[in-house]
């Protein structure tokens, strides 16, 4: 769920937020649709996905991509050239987490594109056409985008099961409950005892998945669980909207079209693997059961038919 939309008032009722990400894009079409067009932005959240989408958004809603009825509407050259786009930004500076070059590089970018960051920005209440801010200054837009990252699920608050500080789901290696042999989990809602430098990204849900498959059909079988082994540090690639897209690794940044290039291949395959035409037949039901029960259940058939 999106992070912290209880503790700022307004969010829900005026902001589009980003998770579930199925209904973000609904949003995002359906104001599209209504033939608004807007000219300011503001984006909150100042993490990888609310800088990318600052960027995204200035692409999305540039004068060459609106529809000739939405053209028509704007006035003024400058309407037709720019959308002004902010982004309020806890932090004190941009993506300290990914190091000085990487910094470095999306903050020229930030401000190739025209973008404003403002530090030190935390949103305490959200209206219909601005972001109040703690220190008292307000953001007026037309357009208000919740990226404030992920919250874990109020089920886990309710379940009676370990969780971390944070209010994640706190598992061990095997992607287990440590409270719960039965109980497991993957991806943002988790938190892995003993890895602290594993952060709510894709990379690392992506390859926690079919260890999580693995283990559930392991535990039905009652055969040994596998072990999860996150690695430490990943490829991030912070797409632009501009034909470029700027690398993290390490520490290291690279920007250029190469990389948007590697990026959107890297995405493409992907999303391929969610095609549903390209999927085979469904597992046969017989996969869950534990050893000696489909021998057992056979058994059983033939009597019946005898």
């Amino acid at each position: 769920v999106s992070k912290s939309t209880h503790l700022c008032e307004g969010v829900v009722e005026h902001a589009l937020t980003t998770r579930p990400i199925s209904e973000f894009i609904a949003k995002i079409e359906a104001y599209e649709m209504a033939h608004r067009w807007p000219r300011r932005v503001c984006v909150v959240g100042g993490g990888v996905a609310g800088i990318e989408l600052a960027m995204g958004f200035r692409a999305r809603f540039a004068f060459e991509r609106a529809q000739p009825q939405v053209r028509k509407h704007m006035r003024t050259l400058h309407e037709q050239t720019q959308v002004s786009v902010q982004v309020c930004d806890p932090a004190d500076t941009v993506l300290p987490q990914l190091g000085y070059l990487v910094s470095r590089s999306v903050r020229r970018k930030l401000v190739a594109l025209g973008i404003e960051v403002l530090h030190g920005a935390r949103a305490v209440s959200i209206t219909n056409d601005r972001v109040i801010l703690e220190n008292g200054h307000e953001v007026q837009t037309d357009l208000i985008v919740w990226a404030a990252g992920a919250d874990p699920p109020p089920l886990l608050s309710r379940s009676g099961l370990p969780l971390c500080e944070a209010g994640y789901l706190l598992v061990n290696k095997h992607l287990q409950s440590v409270g719960s042999d039965r109980v497991f989990g993957a991806g943002d809602c988790i938190t892995i005892e003993g890895c602290a430098y594993v952060t709510k990204a894709g990379v690392y849900a992506v390859r926690e998945g079919p260890v999580l498959a693995a283990n559930l059909l392991a535990s039905l079988r009652g055969r040994p669980l596998e072990s999860y082994h996150p690695q430490k540090g990943h490829l991030a690639l912070i797409m632009s909207g501009d034909g470029e897209a700027i690398s993290s690794w390490k520490g290291l940044a690279w920007t250029g079209s190469a990389v948007w290039k590697l990026k959107d291949k890297i995405d493409r395959e992907f999303m391929d693997l969610f095609d549903t035409s390209k999927l085979g037949p469904a597992p046969s039901t017989h996969l869950l059961l534990a050893d000696g029960e489909e021998e057992h259940r056979e058994e059983e058939t033939w009597e019946e038919t005898s």
